[in-house]
């Protein structure tokens, strides 16, 4: 009998600042039932004064850092930032991807139909949405 391929996710974060989101996924990423899925933490760095929820914890799932992805904007970092979330993309080839900030989901759509044929995406945040109003979550579906 063949064993049952797991199923991606890639959480997308741009900071795992100490608060609600760092924590929550900690939490979900540490207790997921590992023989059915295959989780990814991709997440930026922390700016000062902010404390990193991760610094000095023994996490137990697989983590990507992407130093230039941080919460100011800056045009050079925030374009090696798309660029190393589509590589990510390719590589890990996720069945879905969640993003948890404004700016993951707005790095991560570019990319979205080219690199994600198969993927569900949800994000949580408010943006515009194509029907013109704003969304507290907003997902797609190929």
């Amino acid at each position: 009998m063949a064993t049952p391929q797991k199923i991606k996710v890639l959480h997308l974060v741009t900071r795992m600042n100490v608060g609600g989101v760092a924590v929550l996924l900690d939490n979900l990423m540490s207790n997921i039932d590992k023989d059915e899925f295959e989780v990814l933490l991709a997440t930026g760095l922390c700016e000062s004064p902010e404390g990193e929820y991760l610094e000095n914890r023994n996490i137990g799932y697989q983590l990507e850092r992407i130093p230039t992805f941080h919460k100011s904007l800056s045009f050079g970092d925030d374009l090696k930032s798309v660029i190393s979330i589509i590589k990510l993309l390719k590589e890990f080839k996720p069945d879905i991807v969640h993003t948890h900030t404004s700016k993951a989901g707005t790095f991560w759509a570019p990319s979205f139909p080219s690199n994600c044929a198969k993927c569900e995406a949800s994000s949580h945040f408010s943006w515009p949405s194509s029907r013109g109003i704003f969304q507290s979550a907003e997902t797609w579906n190929r």
